[in-house]
This record gives C-alpha cells, structure tokens and sequence, in this order.
C-alpha cells in the first residue's frame, strides 16, 4: 500500500456503505413542519458542558482544544449559547461540525489491507458540548418508552447487566418440556456507517414521538457529512 495513495484509500473503505437516500429524505422531510420545540438551550448548561470536556481529547477539524473549552467556559458558555440555539432554530448544523478528520490506527503490528486499520474519527469538540445537551433531551423524552430490557447506550448499563439477567430467564423453561430457549448472537460492522437516517427519523416520530424540529436537526446533523482521512502527514 502507498503511502501517498493510502488516505484516499481509507476515505473510499470506510465510506463503502453509503448510499444516497436524498430522495427518501427529501420525502419525509416533507411530513414534518419546524415549530417550537421544548429544547432550549442556556448558558449555565453550556457552560457546564463545556467545563467538563476532557483534557486529554484530540481536536477536531477546527483546531479548538479541549484546554480552551474547559478553562474559558465563563468566557465562551454565551457566544456558544447562542450558535447552538442558531443551528437548532434553523435545523442546521455548520459543515466544520460534521467534518471529521480520521485517523487510521493499526490492529496488528503488520498491515496489509485497508481493514486492517481502525478508523478513529476526530470531530469538533464544539459539536460535541452540543451534542451532550441534545443527547440528555432526547434521552428524557424517550426513556419511558425504552425497553426495560435494552442495556446498551443506556446510563448505568452495560453487557454485565444482559450477562447476568439472561441465564435466568432461560432457566425459566427448564421445567417445561414444551418450552425452550433460544439465544442468536449477532454482531455489527460499521453499524454507525449503515445507519439509514430517514428510517431512524421515522422511528424517532413515529414510536417516540420527539418534535418535528428535533427531527430535522438530527437529519441534518447526520446527512452531508464529510471526513479526511490523515496518514503519516499525507491528507
């Protein structure tokens, strides 16, 4: 593999599953009426978001540290307030936010092929504080209606709590000879990539009921995003 040509290879590898859903999008876009939604943003949480931003994160593509955001909060908490509410209010996200610059860690001592590298993506720092706000609404509106039994991508779950819950409701049939139970083990790759965001934007209408405008923030929070992939300083 290239040196100079290995970036542009990754870039192709690691986008191989997109597929243009603009029509599908456009579509559903059409079902949905922007209106006042229940997200608002203040300073005191940006602020508090931006205070907890960890040191030791990488920039992204804006070149903002993690050092600045945590340290200049007071300073930066009303100037980030109002560019957050800005996008929210107008359902659109600045393409500096969803760029991604991608770094190619290798699995293995020796690579020979694309996949053996894990793609590390560096995304602004910024985006994130916003994210974090977005996420803890949707997390509130949403909960109630969550399955008891889903662990992942929830607070305070995880596989230890699936590992210890599921033997006992197998052990459940053991004394029915007309019952048994069945366990499929299924794994994901590149489940972010394959996300189809018109299909996610009808579940997240449909059975959970968020706001039209949240909606169409997060589709253009997920949709025209871009990355570079960087390799040994070649771009």
């Amino acid at each position: 593999m290239s040196h100079a040509s290995l970036p542009n290879d990754l870039n192709s590898f690691y986008t191989r599953f997109e597929k243009d859903n603009t029509i599908q999008l456009d579509e559903f876009r059409t079902t949905l009426q922007p209106s006042s939604c229940a997200l608002t943003f203040n300073t005191e949480d940006v602020v508090s978001v931006l205070r907890r931003t960890k040191e030791t994160s990488s920039p992204g593509p804006d070149n903002i540290s993690s050092r600045v955001l945590r340290y200049c909060a007071e300073q930066l908490g009303e100037v980030f307030q109002i560019l957050f509410q800005r996008s929210f209010d107008s359902c659109t996200v600045p393409q500096m936010w969803k760029h991604s610059t991608v770094i190619p860690i290798p699995k293995k001592s020796t690579t020979k092929v694309l996949n053996d590298f894990r793609p590390v993506a560096l995304t602004s720092l910024v985006m994130k504080a916003m994210e974090r706000i977005v996420k803890r609404h949707i997390i509130r509106e949403t909960n109630p209606l969550i399955d008891p039994l889903q662990f992942a991508y929830r607070t305070s779950r995880g596989v230890d709590d699936a590992k210890n819950i599921h033997p006992g409701h197998c052990t459940q049939t053991l004394g029915n000879a007309k019952i048994f139970s069945q366990t499929p083990f299924c794994g994901f790759s590149s489940a972010f990539n394959t996300l189809q965001p018109h299909i996610l934007a009808n579940k997240l209408a449909s059975r959970f009921h968020l706001e039209d405008q949240l909606i169409l923030w997060l589709l253009d929070f997920l949709t025209h995003r871009s990355q570079s992939a960087v390799q040994q300083h070649f771009l």
